[in-house]
């Protein structure tokens, strides 16, 4: 009896431990003349790296007369993964099933709307318990026509007090945002440097989950 309650309250102070262990998210958008990329590192404390995606080249592709976006995806392994052919592919399947199967159409969507529920009430949790660590945007600009670059920057800025003020409605700020706008007047320069850390408790990303396992189809349904 003394070793199920021992090992019973030892499961609980592990359980708790484990949930109060927060989960970093690190994005981070750099262009600096022809060099950008967009970075993505999910950590835990100390720096313990779980995951890590680098895209440093975007750019317009055309296959089959159809322009398309393609990303050289490089991991920590070094590996490089383009997916446009499949993705292709996909919008075909669709556009097929569209003219030639509209009741199939209507139950993709019907499915397609209750996974659509279920994935906003999982964010609504997600969002709620997402702390922002760090949130730095800096932007250094200029045309030749010193006009057109002090109406762009009267212009970036409300843009990114829009984008501050709607984050901070939905998520908590530790610690202060960083926004700088830099004119360069009569030089065309285009520099960005945006970086913003994301935290989460791994309790609050599994109890988001849990409701996503056990909701009841029939709840979910009613507000499709």
């Amino acid at each position: 009896m003394v070793d199920w309650l021992l090992l019973t309250i030892t499961s609980f102070g592990v359980a708790f431990v484990i949930s109060r262990i927060s989960i970093y998210i690190h994005l981070k958008f750099l262009r600096n003349h022809d060099d950008d990329f967009i970075k993505v590192d999910v950590y835990l404390p100390h720096g313990i790296l779980l995951y890590s995606m680098k895209v440093p080249v975007i750019e317009i592709v055309s296959r089959n007369y159809i322009p398309w976006l393609e990303s050289e995806v490089k991991t920590k392994h070094g590996e490089t993964k383009t997916h446009s052919r499949r993705e292709q592919r996909f919008v075909k399947v669709f556009f097929d099933i569209y003219f030639k199967h509209p009741r199939k159409l209507q139950r993709l969507y019907k499915t397609f709307r209750y996974y659509q529920k279920l994935y906003f009430r999982f964010m609504h949790h997600i969002i709620q318990s997402i702390c922002c660590e760090k949130f730095t945007w800096k932007t250094t600009f200029g045309f030749e026509d010193a006009a057109d670059t002090a109406v762009l920057s009267g212009a970036l800025w409300s843009v990114k007090a829009l984008v501050v003020t709607f984050l901070q409605k939905r998520t908590n700020f530790t610690a202060k945002p960083i926004i700088k706008v830099q004119p360069v007047f009569g030089e065309k320069k285009l520099d960005i440097d945006f970086q913003c850390i994301f935290s989460i408790k791994l309790g609050h990303l599994i109890n988001a989950s849990k409701y996503v396992f056990f909701s009841k189809p029939k709840e979910v349904r009613r507000h499709v």
